[in-house]
């Protein structure tokens, strides 16, 4: 890749001779764990985990917007200043990206399926040592149930209410449908009304 000089840059972007890129990573450590309260959590270790607006010009990086942060300049060959005015407004609103998120939008790509994997991993671990999963259903609506995760040594008494479970209503789940229900925080239109009870 040639790296280009001052001039260079600046007349590409008059030019308009430039791409922008939605790019993302994470380097997050998930820990999922059941609480000594009985609770299924994630206490993951946030690192470098981000997404944004790339700006190219023959594949050299020049500028982003990663969300929450401003737009900047990543190459020492030019500086903000460097750029007409006109120019860098019109780059921004290119580059522009929201720091509202949509209801049920996620974090990221990477992170979201390092989530889901590593649920993945938990609950095969736990369905290994006798757990079992279940889903009830409730008034049948789509995004409305409650997820039980009951323990091989559980006396079936509901978390929340006291009262034994009557297993026999609940639909038994595997870990994959588990897990997608888990994480389904709704959509734009959607509100999601899930609940999960730990059954020890």
């Amino acid at each position: 890749m040639k790296r280009l000089n001052k001039n260079e840059i600046i007349t590409a972007l008059k030019n308009g001779n430039y791409s922008i890129k939605y790019d993302y990573d994470c380097n997050c450590q998930m820990n999922w764990e059941i609480s000594k309260q009985g609770i299924l959590k994630n206490n993951y270790n946030t690192d470098n985990c981000w997404d944004g607006h790339i700006l190219y010009i023959n594949d050299m990086p020049i500028a982003q917007w990663i969300r929450y942060e401003k737009p900047e300049i990543i190459t020492d060959c030019i500086t903000v200043d460097d750029i007409p005015d006109e120019i860098w407004d019109k780059i921004c609103d290119e580059m522009r990206i929201s720091d509202i998120k949509l209801r049920g939008e996620g974090v990221n790509p990477e992170h979201d399926k390092k989530v889901r994997e590593s649920l993945t991993d938990f609950l095969t671990d736990l369905v290994e040592q006798g757990w079992k999963l279940y889903k009830d259903n409730l008034r049948g609506f789509a995004n409305e149930y409650i997820l039980y995760l009951i323990s091989p040594k559980s006396s079936l008494q509901d978390p929340d209410s006291g009262e034994k479970i009557n297993i026999e209503r609940l639909k038994k789940i595997g870990i994959k449908e588990f897990a997608d229900n888990y994480l389904w925080e709704g959509d734009p239109l959607t509100e999601s009304y899930v609940s999960t009870r730990v059954v020890l």
